[in-house]
């Protein structure tokens, strides 16, 4: 192996350390964002009204409930 090789080595090992950490840590972030973007939607949905829950119903889906079709 030559000389040179050897610091080059050990800057490529260094770096791919360094990824998988950065790595690691934004997946812990992205996860403990989305943990805590569950426990406020859950929170929400345990203090909403009825009403509340029918009218964001409507919100996403706007076209349910607007047509009657009726056979005589």
């Amino acid at each position: 192996m030559n000389e040179m090789d050897i610091p080059a080595l050990s800057t490529a090992l260094s770096q791919a350390e360094l990824h998988r950490e950065v790595n690691a840590s934004i997946t812990k972030m992205s996860m403990d964002l989305m943990e805590n973007s569950k426990d406020q939607f859950l929170d929400l949905l345990d203090s909403a009204t009825v009403d509340q829950i029918k009218e964001l119903d409507s919100l996403v889906n706007p076209h349910l409930g607007s047509n009657l079709d009726i056979n005589v």
